[in-house]
């Protein structure tokens, strides 16, 4: 008996060994493939792909179509699913493939009408196929589709059941349409500021948004005071975060003249922000046919290259977020509510029908409606819907007219010169952009790249506008030479933290800018030395100290150190500490983890009886909130100090920041212990590479990278955004998607990293091998030279079949 129990434990052993192994090879047979041969009928000629040992593709062709042909086979091959996302998520598709849960998600995009505009865009741009760019871009997609017909099928594909379908040219469009979207911080900034103007009045902004310092970027005086933020939709991250698509924060770029670096020549530094993700935004592939030899980091999807350079040539991005959207309350027809009033006159509303295909349950009827301003966007939106009676019109320049970006980023791909790049950045429309440009013949430069809508004078567009008047219609646009931009300065330098760019003559271009601690910090490093090395950028890349942190410090430890106040003695030990704080926050610091509790608890005692729990929780990371603190802080008679809860009482600054020091000492004590030196900024600040996935138990495991402590904080530098909370734990949900810089003495010494890894395959080595680095401030080599590149690389041979 006991021998028959062992045989058959044996055999039990041996077929879970057979099983493990089975899984094991399918799990490795969807990985992608790195080297070898693989055969292509699309091809004309053989293209040689060499990886190298971060997983970058350096191809190799003999002539520009199977070149681009062969960048799309291996975009696709890391990044098929990534590329499958976003064009869902962007054309309003993902309930076809997750479900129920996903209608709401796909209503607001159709809504929008992404997908229409794109498909407009490629009937009006690639209805010929004459010129490079049409011709490139086709190849592109040829490469994607001959992956998606022959290649492997990813992991995610199979768990979620997604048939594998081609990509077409619309795709591509909503694809930047998305990337567009994602950049205006109108859809980011929610309808709170308009109900804490309807609810408590416009004295309450007087200390946010008045006597506005505004810094001169590139050389340009200041602007006029701007109102209260634009009536928005739902926070489009209501909307994205279900599919965990990342969205555009903001970034740093800038850019040092020969007489600046040490080396005599240019040198370039670039690092987008851009909302966490696994796999990260960027792809890097570096090309090569005769006449063009170019590196380049590429959204999914999008053929050619955002940032980039070639040995001539470099340039970095930043958001320029000019406000592109406008919001409109129509008048309705109270005899027949198809029809608003235009002008003097009434007109039809256009009615569309659509219908939404969701997994697993039957169809669902959806209707668009649209005047002349837009689509009518109070459905999706139920903030919206429940502040307005009236139809609400959104007016976007991306539905406005068909988009010329994608021939404007060939353009660049392609320039040799200042004048061609800048010929192509002069192309960029609806998305706003800073490109930060250098060259090898010593020029330096900063376009602010989009067309800006010009509209009346007594306009403001952060309100809904009228539509039914005729008052308040859009102008036209400025054309990009009257847009903000330099060229050759006499600073020696060129720089943007997505800061407000000032005026232009007597143009001033309303936007949702940053507050300018970035650019602040950056120039005062670029200021405070004579000359630069690739190395010394480093330190600016790096550096997680905001000075405008240390002033507010100062200013609430002072505060409650020069008052009365009954303050125990290691409680004033903590408080003269904080207030010599320098704003760093490194990773074993504890002033940060003080600080950040310190400040919420402060403003959420000034602001909370007046809008709410939620909404403050809300606006913490407005960027109109985080320019307004100090505001709000510095004016000891602010109205936001009276707890107008307590009509019996008028408190003060004093008062709310007692009570907010309290807090802060006994939540930090509860959550981290007694010992006030282990209370360190890694043990609440941490960051998680999320996967699409990662919300369906145990999937996080397979899939998410991290999580990771980490240094870094709001407004420095190295940004490592998150939401200050009561909870006191603070997750990073926007972090450098790249680290560029170059030299042009050296282009081939260039360096970069990304936050995880090259590849969106789970079951590829390039999923997460540049994660630690990435933490730990590591850069990698930008390889371009072909020895260095064959030195330590494997090869894979795509040959015509």
């Amino acid at each position: 008996m006991v021998k028959k129990l062992l045989k058959v434990f044996i055999y039990l052993l041996i077929a879970i060994a057979v099983l493990c192994l089975g899984l094991y090879l399918y799990l490795r047979s969807t990985a992608p493939n790195y080297e070898g041969k693989a055969e292509i009928s699309i091809l004309d000629q053989s293209v040689k792909v060499n990886f190298d040992s971060y997983g970058i593709p350096h191809i190799y062709a003999d002539n520009p179509i199977d070149a681009y042909r062969a960048l799309g086979y291996v975009h696709a091959q890391d990044r098929l699913f990534q590329m499958e996302m976003v064009r869902r998520v962007s054309s309003g598709r993902l309930s076809e493939v997750l479900g129920e849960k996903f209608v709401k998600t796909d209503k607001f995009f159709r809504t929008l009408g992404l997908r229409r505009m794109a498909e407009h865009n490629a009937e009006v741009n690639l209805n010929t196929n004459e010129e490079d760019w049409q011709k490139h871009t086709l190849a592109y997609l040829d490469g994607i589709n001959a992956f998606v017909q022959n290649g492997t099928t990813p992991l995610e594909f199979k768990i979620i059941g997604i048939p594998k379908t081609d990509f077409d040219i619309a795709d591509i469009y909503s694809i930047l349409g998305y990337m567009g979207l994602g950049f205006s911080k109108a859809l980011d900034e929610d309808p709170i500021m308009e109900k804490i103007r309807a609810t408590n009045g416009e004295s309450y902004f007087e200390d946010w948004l008045l006597d506005t310092k505004i810094l001169d970027t590139i050389g340009i005086g200041k602007s006029p005071v701007e109102d209260l933020s634009a009536i928005l939709p739902q926070n489009i991250e209501d909307y994205l975060g279900l599919a965990n698509m990342p969205l555009f924060y903001g970034s740093n770029s800038w850019v040092i003249a020969p007489e600046k670096s040490k080396s005599g020549k240019v040198i370039l530094s670039n690092d987008t922000h851009i909302g966490i993700s696994q796999p990260s935004v960027w792809y890097e592939a570096h090309i090569t046919y005769p006449g063009f030899d170019f590196y380049g980091n590429y959204l999914a999807g999008v053929p050619f290259g955002v940032i980039g350079h070639s040995k001539d040539i470099a340039w970095g991005l930043t958001i320029f977020p000019f406000d592109g959207i406008d919001l409109y309350r129509e008048k309705i027809n109270p005899e027949n509510a198809q029809e608003v009033w235009e002008n003097d006159h009434w007109t039809p509303v256009e009615i569309q029908h659509e219908k939404i295909q969701v997994k697993g349950q039957e169809e669902v009827d959806f209707v668009r409606k649209v005047t002349r301003h837009g689509p009518i966007i109070n459905d999706v939106s139920s903030e919206l819907d429940s502040l307005e009676k009236e139809p609400i019109s959104f007016w976007w320049g991306f539905l406005d007219q068909p988009t010329k970006t994608l021939q404007a980023i060939y353009e660049m791909n392609h320039a040799s010169t200042m004048q061609e790049a800048k010929k192509g950045a002069s192309q960029i429309d609806f998305i706003g952009l800073n490109v930060l440009y250098g060259d090898q013949e010593g020029n330096i430069a900063h376009w602010a790249c989009g067309k800006i809508p010009k509209r009346p004078a007594h306009v403001n567009p952060k309100f809904i506008l009228d539509g039914a008047s005729g008052q308040d219609e859009l102008l036209g646009y400025y054309e990009f030479h009257e847009n903000p931009q330099i060229e050759n300065p006499a600073s020696g330098f060129v720089a943007s933290g997505n800061n407000d760019p000032g005026m232009v003559g007597e143009n001033y271009f309303p936007g949702y800018y940053c507050p300018p601690n970035r650019y602040n910090r950056i120039a005062f490093h670029l200021n405070g030395q004579s000359h630069w090395s690739q190395e010394d950028m480093k330190k600016i890349q790096l550096d997680d100290t905001s000075d405008e942190h240390k002033k507010i410090a100062n200013l609430l430890c002072t505060a409650l150190l020069s008052s009365n106040s009954d303050i125990e003695e290691k409680d004033q030990s903590i408080l003269t500490e904080l207030s010599n704080w320098p704003g760093s926050y490194g990773m074993k610091e504890t002033n940060p983890v003080i600080y950040t509790k310190f400040i919420y608890h402060t403003m959420r005692l000034a602001m909370e009886d007046e809008i709410g729990s939620d909404d403050f929780n809300d606006i913490q990371g407005s960027y109109i909130y985080k320019g307004s603190i100090w505001k709000v802080l510095k004016n000891e008679n602010s109205i936001w100090w009276d707890n107008i809860l307590t009509a019996e009482l008028k408190e003060t600054r004093l008062n709310a920041v007692q009570e907010a020091f309290k807090i802060t000492m006994e939540e930090l004590e509860e959550q981290l212990g007694s010992n006030r030196e282990q209370w360190t900024w890694d043990r609440v600040h941490t960051i998680t590479h999320r996967h699409p996935l990662s919300s369906q138990k145990p999937l996080d495991k397979i899939f998410n990278v991290g999580p990771f402590a980490i240094g870094g904080g709001n407004d420095v530098p190295n940004k490592m955004m998150y939401k200050p909370s009561s909870s006191g734990v603070y997750q990073v949900y926007s972090s450098p998607a790249l680290r560029i810089l170059l030299d042009f003495d050296n282009v081939y010494g260039s360096e970069s990293i990304n936050p995880t890894g090259q590849s969106g395959n789970v079951m590829s080595k390039h999923y997460n091998d540049q994660a630690l680095m990435f933490n730990s401030g590591v850069y990698r080599p930008q390889l371009m030279d072909k020895e260095e590149i064959e030195k330590e690389s494997s090869t894979l041979m795509l040959v015509p079949e």
